[in-house]
């Protein structure tokens, strides 16, 4: 396996992990079933995924996962 198909497997993982819980959130909004900090914890994995997804995209796979919007 390469590097880049370790990157892309774990990344796949990651993006699965925040589906589900996107969609347990989703379900549960509507009954307003959520916590404050459940959101507030999505809010930040979202962010994470989407800086793990830009840095994979352009190939830099480095430190991407840490660095999150003020």
């Amino acid at each position: 396996m390469t590097i880049m198909g370790d990157m892309n497997t774990q990344l796949a993982v990651v993006l699965k992990g925040v589906q589900w819980v996107a969609d347990d959130i989703a379900f549960r909004l509507p009954t307003k079933r959520v916590q404050a900090d459940e959101l507030i914890q999505l809010a930040d994995a979202l962010c994470t995924v989407a800086n793990l997804l830009r840095a994979h995209a352009t190939g830099d796979d480095g430190d991407a996962a840490r660095e999150t919007p003020d």
